[in-house]
């Protein structure tokens, strides 16, 4: 297994877990905590759509070089609610 599988594995599994864990005490939450889990969760929503739209995609779509492919396959379920999750909270502080 490689870091890309691992990342996977961490975006379908361990990210849901932990917003559902998050959930039921949302309300309860401090202010910058709740920013951080609405945005990690509407985060892992887009990054859903993308892995999908990815994943469905032919393969004769793709060259064998595609490195878009690749990141856009393995990374995002992990990636994108971290950064919405932190740009929800410095976004917020702002306003």
């Amino acid at each position: 297994m490689n870091v890309n599988l691992y990342a996977l594995l961490a975006g379908l599994y361990v990210v849901p877990l932990i917003l559902l864990w998050q959930s039921s005490r949302v309300r309860r939450l401090a202010l910058p905590a709740r920013r951080f889990f609405w945005g990690a969760a509407i985060g892992h929503c887009v990054a859903s759509v993308i892995v999908v739209t990815v994943a469905l995609t032919p393969v004769a779509a793709w060259a064998p070089t595609d490195v878009a492919r690749g990141l856009l396959g393995w990374w995002p379920l992990l990636a994108i609610p971290l950064v919405m999750g932190l740009a929800s909270i410095i976004l917020g502080r702002k306003s």
